[in-house]
């Protein structure tokens, strides 16, 4: 994401302020046949394992940041990047008690619709002694 926030400074800073016309977006940079490898580790889930792409963003995950809200038990759930797609059913609720392993209990699951949408659902609990934590 960082590389992107650079590219469009750049393109300011070069004195574009407005694109009229279209942008073509070009994945054929590396050779073809690199995506049929296999993982590194066995782990096809982990983001270093992605393909090579030439459009690569964000090496293909989001990012969940969760954190509890004292003021109602409820637990807020940030994403990045922010995907049009990406519809996030949250019905995390806050605990007491140790975090202890607090993904498993936060019932985190992603879902493809057929229509091309993504769901990320959160249905479990959440200790309020977590704090902030991150998933990928």
């Amino acid at each position: 994401p960082e590389e992107l926030v650079k590219l469009v400074s750049d393109v300011r800073r070069a004195g574009v302020d407005e694109l009229a016309g279209n942008i073509v977006l070009d994945r054929t940079y590396f050779e073809g046949g690199l995506s049929e490898a296999p993982p590194l580790d066995g782990d096809s889930a982990r983001a270093y394992n992605v393909a090579p792409d030439a459009l690569l963003y964000s090496f293909k995950t989001l990012t969940f940041t969760l954190s509890p809200d004292a003021g109602n038990g409820a637990v807020n759930i940030d994403v990045s990047p922010p995907l049009a797609q990406l519809q996030i059913d949250n019905q995390l609720r806050t605990t007491r008690g140790g975090c202890g392993d607090w993904q498993t209990a936060s019932g985190a699951n992603i879902s493809t619709q057929t229509d091309g949408h993504v769901i990320a659902s959160f249905g479990g609990r959440y200790a309020a002694a977590c704090g902030e934590r991150v998933i990928n």
